[in-house]
């Protein structure tokens, strides 16, 4: 029997690829992450490793090829052997190859979302929401339709239905700090980001929800602070995404670590970096509205429906240590079961064992029917070479 393939220098079952935005491929060893990688390999390196580590050997007779792309429309190949981890894809969109792979896990759910339960609120920020929502829906639309009508040279469809595994943004910036308990952190709440975003004069009159959400915030944030002397708040405003040197990232992640709570206002779309990565520090994370992705199901977060709330959703926890602490281990605890890198490689790893003999039953059935399809052909030509000898010449023309 062939043996499994497995990478005698690194001790992997399969070959790992990473696909720029320009659609260039080059090869990937996680849990590897140098410099020039994605800061998002971070996270998946050792993401894969788990996944790679738990894969039985005896389904990888030929090596999996597995892609991490930010491309929704083509791959360098296709086929049951080629696996894809989509990132970055803020609309829900489907992916034009989904059904010519083994298996896609994408870090955005596949359908758009309103983001908010109190849909019916007549005010700014849910106008600007259901105007994005719509838009979302019709690009949604048209990735559907070209997920059925793919180019000819592609090879035969392996899936009759859309099959793709949500699985949690991770962190990406963020550098592991040493664990501080939450008397030793001095500020009670942080976060550092992009609010007003550099928009043509046209679209000022109507912003984003991500912009409409950080500025409530953040006006909520300086409410608290005029109140109470007392309320110490580590951020605010930035007006880059940064560079992404080693000093911000130290900074950033430092001061994650020296704050309470994570505050975790949505982005483009409704997951943020920061809700895992404040939950990666143990801070108490403030959000808005979850979906039930099994990631996000039951977190030991606080939710807002709008963020005028905040003042009172965090009041009975500002000066009460011991509720602090116990929410830090409660977010350290989830990050590690429901959101850590080995938590979701194994469920990676679960998810191709499961669609692997989810093709071979397929193949089956296909085999059968074609079988079937040879003994009726086989009967077929038996009776009428039966016919034949009795009737003679005439059957010739049946």
């Amino acid at each position: 029997m062939k043996e499994a393939f497995r990478d005698s220098k690194r001790g992997l079952k399969c070959r790992y690829f990473l696909v720029s935005s320009g659609s260039q491929t080059r090869e990937w060893f996680p849990p590897e992450c140098g410099e020039p990688l994605p800061t998002d390999c971070r996270y998946w390196g050792k993401v894969f490793a788990e996944m790679d580590r738990l894969l039985p050997e005896e389904n990888l007779q030929t090596p999996m090829h597995v892609y991490l792309t930010y491309n929704l429309r083509s791959l360098p190949e296709y086929g049951p052997h080629v696996v894809v981890l989509l990132l970055a894809d803020e609309y829900g969109l489907i992916p034009r190859y989904v059904r010519h792979v083994r298996a896609v896990f994408k870090t955005h759910r596949i359908r758009p979302v309103l983001g908010s339960k109190t849909w019916w609120r007549p005010d700014h920020f849910h106008f600007v929401l259901w105007l994005k929502f719509a838009r979302n829906w019709v690009l949604y639309l048209r990735s559907r339709w070209e997920s059925s009508f793919v180019p000819r040279e592609w090879p035969e469809r392996l899936h009759a239905k859309i099959q793709v595994q949500d699985v949690p943004m991770g962190y990406a910036r963020q550098e592991l700090v040493d664990q501080k308990p939450m008397q030793d952190r001095p500020f009670h709440c942080f976060f550092a980001g992009q609010v007003e975003l550099d928009l043509p004069n046209w679209r000022r009159p109507i912003p984003s929800p991500k912009v409409v959400a950080r500025r409530r915030m953040l006006a909520a944030v300086r409410q608290m602070s005029r109140d109470d002397t007392r309320f110490r708040f580590d951020g605010g405003e930035v007006t880059s995404a940064g560079s992404g040197s080693p000093e911000e990232q130290r900074s950033y992640s430092q001061r994650l670590m020296d704050s309470k709570i994570c505050l975790a206002p949505r982005g483009t779309a409704l997951d943020t970096f920061r809700f895992f990565e404040g939950l990666r520090a143990g801070c108490l994370v403030v959000c808005e509205y979850l979906t039930d992705e099994w990631f996000y199901d039951g977190a030991p977060v606080l939710r807002v429906k709008d963020w005028s709330e905040l003042p009172d959703v965090i009041g009975p926890y500002l000066y009460d240590e011991a509720a602090f602490e116990r929410a830090r281990l409660r977010s350290l605890a989830w990050w590690t079961e429901a959101c850590g890198e080995k938590t979701v490689g194994r469920v990676m790893a679960e998810y191709l064992v499961k669609t692997g003999i989810h093709l071979e039953q397929r193949g089956v059935r296909a085999n059968y029917s074609l079988e079937a399809d040879r003994v009726v052909h086989r009967s077929i030509h038996a009776v009428r070479k039966q016919l034949r000898r009795y009737l003679g010449d005439p059957l010739e023309t049946l």
